[in-house]
């Protein structure tokens, strides 16, 4: 009888190594698919945008810039100075959140992939008349805002010393799109 229930917990305990064996398999499996699919998808996506090109580069760590400038100048103007207990502290009082830095990054990835994507058509498509022309004041158009809007981060955070660059980069958007500039 000993010898028979050793034999069923051994059973047992085979049968749930199996189990486990087999579910780690198959989600390995499937995160190895998955993985492949989204490189896959990205890799279209860069290639759809232009990527190498540097500007891609380039408007890519503006946005980052400003995402990170953002969150710096929440900190400052509402503690006063930046360190990391104020951080932390602006996170714990919901000053800064995960929704904002989403909405705030998913917003601009999805408008700027679309701006992107036609900025690199107008560039590569022949058939376009002036399109490279067109291409690059789009292209020209995403780096002034970026850069508009994180030298408004940088003057939030208490640098004034910024505004004159700030004025003359809203002059260049104004010659760029016409029209009166909003302040």
């Amino acid at each position: 009888m000993r010898n028979n229930i050793s034999t069923m917990e051994e059973v047992e305990e085979n049968m749930w190594n199996e189990i486990w064996r087999q579910s780690t398999d198959t989600t390995i499996r499937f995160l190895d698919k998955g993985i492949l699919l989204l490189s896959f998808i990205f890799g279209i996506f860069l290639g759809a945008i232009g990527y190498p090109k540097q500007i891609i580069i380039f408007i890519a760590v503006l946005t980052l810039i400003d995402v990170l400038t953002k969150h710096l100048s929440l900190v400052i103007v509402n503690y006063g100075c930046l360190s990391f207990s104020n951080y932390t502290k602006a996170w714990k009082e919901k000053v800064l959140t995960s929704r904002q830095l989403k909405n705030g990054i998913c917003v601009k990835t999805i408008m700027y992939s679309c701006l992107l994507y036609i900025s690199n058509q107008l560039c590569i498509i022949d058939g376009i008349i002036f399109g490279k022309e067109i291409s690059g004041i789009l292209y020209s158009a995403i780096a002034l805002v970026e850069i508009s809007s994180v030298l408004e981060n940088g003057i939030a955070m208490g640098n004034s010393n910024l505004t004159p660059m700030l004025d003359f980069i809203k002059n260049k958007q104004k010659e760029l799109f016409g029209g009166k500039n909003k302040k």
